[in-house]
């Protein structure tokens, strides 16, 4: 996640992300530039308030990206992220999410694929997916998944 958030997030976009956020998400956070807005730890009120304020503030303003940056597994605190209650605040206020399972991987679902298959929760409805493998893998690398187009973004 500490190189995905700068290759997709520059400086006039929009990122909201969970307080809770570990360091490598603090730091690809700092690098994109982007103006950051936090919310509460694991708060859908206070996320769903937040997006409704930015949304409402940046209203009519166009080509702005805005994300919401959140852990499936927060490495600072063990809890897990409500992914279902995440993803119908993505679709209402029309924000992008973007996923670490580094920490879920392996972990979560019944096959250990993570904290979309925890909550059955198809990954088309996320638009990037992030993991380092040096947690349940017990190697070096990572892995960044998405769309084809959002994937050849990070590429090229």
């Amino acid at each position: 996640m500490f190189s995905a958030i700068p290759a997709f997030s520059k400086k006039g976009d929009i990122i909201v992300a969970d307080e809770g956020v570990h360091w490598g998400i603090q730091n690809g956070l700092y690098l994109s530039r982007s103006t950051v807005v936090y919310f509460k730890h694991n708060d859908m009120d206070s996320l769903s308030k937040t997006l409704e304020n930015i949304t409402s503030k940046y209203k009519g303003t166009k080509n702005l990206r805005r994300y919401i940056v959140v852990e499936a597994l927060y490495q600072n605190s063990g809890q897990i992220a409500p992914l279902d209650e995440i993803i119908k605040l993505k679709e209402k206020y029309r924000f992008r999410i973007l996923l670490d399972e580094s920490n879920s991987f392996g972990v979560l679902g019944s096959s250990g694929r993570g904290l979309t298959e925890h909550y059955g929760v198809p990954v088309e409805k996320l638009d990037l997916i992030t993991a380092a493998m040096g947690h349940a893998l017990a190697t070096e690398g990572g892995f960044c998944t998405g769309s084809a187009r959002v994937i050849d973004h990070q590429v090229w």
